[in-house]
């Protein structure tokens, strides 16, 4: 994908490709390959329990949040199912599953198309499954926590969106 993309530089390329064959082999790549779903999943679970004990007045512990955290990272195994292909067959790895598919190319590098192509149904479908399960295990209902989710979510786009504006990336 990388070699096949006319708009990156060569030197860029090769860079690219070297960092690519080193990050991606030996124990190193496993290890992350491993670790970072973990750690996200932990990071979550400490996040769903925080919410839900000190904003909701609930009392989920770590070991349920991290279950949720847990089972909500599941919705990536679809998400890679359709976009691994999607992105082999198109050449790119920049594959979107939201309103950023209908932008024109003009738009894409402009604050509200990266808030756009940053609009992913499958985290908007992780993210309703984690306020479900964050409300069956504390006991508070699902709309409290539904809400915080879909605010932290929101700040999270419009935070990298402007990121990513401000690095030109």
């Amino acid at each position: 994908i990388i070699s096949a993309n006319p708009n990156i530089p060569e030197a860029r390329r090769e860079a690219m490709l070297a960092n690519a064959e080193v990050g991606q082999s030996g124990i190193g790549g496993m290890l992350q390959g491993a670790l970072v779903p973990f750690v996200m999943a932990v990071v979550l679970a400490l996040l769903f329990m925080a919410f839900t004990n000190f904003l909701f007045g609930g009392e989920a512990t770590f070991k349920k949040s991290l279950s949720v955290a847990s089972y909500c990272s599941l919705v990536n195994i679809p998400a890679s199912i359709v976009g691994v292909p999607l992105a082999l067959m198109m050449g790119t790895s920049l594959i979107q599953f939201g309103p950023g598919l209908l932008l024109p190319e003009s738009m894409e590098a402009t604050y509200i198309g990266r808030v756009l192509a940053l609009t992913n149904l499958f985290m908007i479908w992780q993210a309703g499954l984690a306020a479900i399960g964050m409300g069956i295990v504390s006991g508070t209902g699902t709309q409290r926590p539904a809400v915080a989710i879909y605010i932290l979510l929101t700040i999270w786009i419009l935070g990298m969106a402007a990121l990513m504006s401000a690095m030109g990336g």
